[in-house]
């Protein structure tokens, strides 16, 4: 971009003008341009000279220098916030990593919010923690970038309720280590080039150096200094904090039970695969009421005094509950779990299956679930629908087709996205690939190989071996659903 001097005005009759090679800049500039103006820019590929315009033109001298895609990479940088990729050899394909943004310090809650004994308590964190000191430094092992910054945890505590979850004195049995540590279990490792970023540091990067301007001395927040400095920010906060639960606190008193039937019932109908896997019952415990949810029989209930305890206790202050039901929110793990304002108490192993019914409370979600539980299992399956062998989940999300799939004219439509599929060919019609299986009924080959993209759904039981995993800190993916199966 050439600066100039002069004022230049938007307005009705500006034009943006591009070249071929500009032009998908030029259209997303003026899609940035509408909403903070309310005009919309017409895009013209040519040339002007006159009139209100804004002209984009690529610089063809820097055509060797730049590359096709008009940049050049300098430095590489790949960024692991949320991100645990399970082939992580392909991305050096793309050539040597120079920075490596590294997530370390999960914000799950096990073990802290759950009512095993002090001593056993802290064994399993102490067990985590290293856990998952090992499984970060073990990505650097095998990405082996120049650079290496902690990022993207711990979370920080500031509500009285919860403040002493932070690691404030680098307690060995604590789930939330803060950078520093992690960077000295890499120099611990003889590991060189980790590199300390704070929120407002600068850094100036190049592919052999990583200098960094800190906007305080990072002495005065971690280390011994760390205490205060938590402190003071939990005062600083104090107002935003009182603020925020006034969303939940004082409120009108909910039905609970009201609410949920009519909201949960119609999803445990469709949650084949998750009733299976949970298979027992499961307790919302709001101290004055306690919420069944029955996965054997597929209702919400009271629970009945004579009853055994369910398998699997919540034990949630009601307020919070109620503005979940008031609000319909559709996933629990992230608006409530992760705030680790509960506490939990379940007889045997962790199971996946129960936070994923709880981060899936919409039917679209639940499908995904379902459909991704699934795939996993060990036979295809397909159903019959208007004369055609069909797979049972939709390629496009994962929805069970015979619920929301119908054929019209020898075309199927999944409701749950109006995504529609031509039945002779398979083809999507409304994007590029996902291939679906269909035969005709009673055709040679409706039971015969699936095309190799297509996605037929599969029957699964309950996965202990998985359960197992997580529970020790092992990777467990359901459905890209419980990003740190360690939860439960």
């Amino acid at each position: 971009m050439t600066a100039a001097t002069g004022r230049f005005t938007l307005g009705p009759g500006t034009v943006i003008w591009t070249d071929a090679a500009s032009a998908a800049v030029a259209r997303d500039l003026a899609r940035l341009i509408q909403p903070a103006t309310g005009l919309d820019l017409p895009v013209r590929t040519g040339t002007a000279t006159t009139g209100n315009r804004i002209v984009f033109r690529r610089d063809a001298s820097l055509a060797a220098k730049l590359g096709k895609e008009g940049y050049r990479l300098d430095v590489r940088v790949l960024n692991m916030n949320d991100s645990r990729p399970i082939d992580p050899d392909q991305l050096l394909q793309l050539g040597k990593l120079d920075v490596l943004f590294l997530q370390f310090s999960g914000a799950i809650w096990y073990p802290m919010v759950y009512e095993f004994p002090p001593r056993a308590k802290e064994v399993l964190a102490h067990k985590k923690r290293v856990a998952q000191l090992a499984r970060a430094f073990r990505y650097i092992e095998i990405l082996d970038p120049t650079f290496v910054v902690p990022s993207a945890g711990p979370p920080c505590f500031l509500d009285d309720d919860l403040f002493a979850q932070n690691d404030a004195i680098d307690d060995e049995t604590n789930i939330f280590p803060d950078q520093t540590i992690f960077l000295e279990h890499i120099r611990a490792e003889d590991r060189d080039g980790g590199r300390l970023m704070l929120p407002g540091t600068v850094a100036e990067i190049t592919r052999t150096s990583f200098e960094v301007t800190h906007p305080q001395p990072p002495e005065t927040i971690f280390g011994a200094a760390k205490p205060a400095y938590l402190e003071a920010y939990r005062e600083r906060k104090r107002a935003v904090i009182a603020e925020a639960r006034t969303h939940w606190e004082g409120k009108p008193r909910v039905d609970l039970l009201a609410e949920l039937q009519p909201w949960w019932e119609p999803l445990l109908e469709e949650a084949d695969l998750i009733a299976a896997g949970i298979n027992e019952r499961v307790a919302l415990d709001v101290g004055d009421e306690v919420i069944v949810i029955d996965f054997l029989t597929r209702k919400v209930r009271h629970r009945d005094p004579d009853e055994d305890e369910p398998r699997y206790q919540f034990f949630i202050e009601r307020s919070l509950v109620e503005h979940l039901v008031r609000e319909h929110v559709d996933d629990w793990v992230n608006e409530l779990f992760l705030s680790m304002r509960f506490s939990a108490k379940r007889k045997g192993p962790y199971n996946d299956y129960v936070y994923t019914w709880f981060k899936c409370l919409t039917e679209e979600r639940l499908q995904y679930a379902e459909g991704f539980y699934a795939e996993r299992g060990p036979t295809q399956g397909t159903f019959e629908l208007d004369g055609w062998c069909v797979q049972k989940r939709c390629a496009h999300m994962k929805a069970d087709l015979a619920r929301f799939g119908s054929v019209e004219d020898g075309v199927l439509t999944c409701s749950l996205h109006s995504w529609q599929w031509d039945l002779a060919t398979g083809a999507c019609l409304t994007s590029d690939g996902h291939q679906l299986y269909a035969r005709p009924v009673g055709s040679e080959d409706d039971d015969g190989p699936r095309p190799e993209d297509a996605q037929p759904p599969l029957t699964v039981s309950h996965d202990s071996e998985s359960a197992a995993a997580a529970e020790s800190g092992a990777e467990v993916d359901a459905a890209n659903l419980e990003r740190e199966p360690g939860a439960a």
